[in-house]
């Protein structure tokens, strides 16, 4: 296979410019959505606050409720109003029991997890209700 040199030098001087475009402007290369969701119980009810949400190419944020083997049980979209966007999320009524809450947002690069990876561990019900709060820092660009 032949080679130019011009070929050669067209590509440095456009990789050149994307990493110039990548110095100006860090959001172009990593828009991991930014974030964070505080998760806890009230009565038989999951409640999640979401606060901070903000990327430049948000498409939604979601929480999924999981029993302890992971399978799905409840998962639906949060609404988000504001800039950087914040939202409530109340889960249908629960049976007692221990779940996972996963919160999740996902823009033009892929997911970022606002909990744990594997989700925040709550307790509905037994008068013992649990509290957390996490950041979102963990990006999944194959969504798994």
């Amino acid at each position: 296979m032949r080679t130019s040199r011009k070929s050669i030098a067209r590509a440095g001087a456009v990789t050149g410019l994307a990493a110039i475009a990548l110095l100006a402007n860090p959001a172009l290369g990593s828009a991991a959505v930014a974030g964070s969701a505080a998760v806890h119980t009230e009565g038989q009810r999951v409640i999640v606050d979401v606060t901070g949400v903000g990327s430049p190419s948000l498409l939604m944020c979601l929480v999924q409720v999981k029993n302890p083997m992971g399978d799905l049980l409840e998962g639906n979209p949060v609404s988000l109003t504001g800039t950087p966007g914040a939202g409530t999320y109340r889960s249908q009524a629960l049976r007692d029991g221990t779940y996972r809450i996963e919160v999740l947002c996902a823009d033009g690069d892929g997911l970022t997890f606002l909990t744990p990876f594997g989700g925040e561990r709550v307790v509905v019900g037994g008068g013992s209700g649990s509290s957390g709060s996490s950041s979102g820092s963990a990006d999944s660009p194959t969504g798994s």
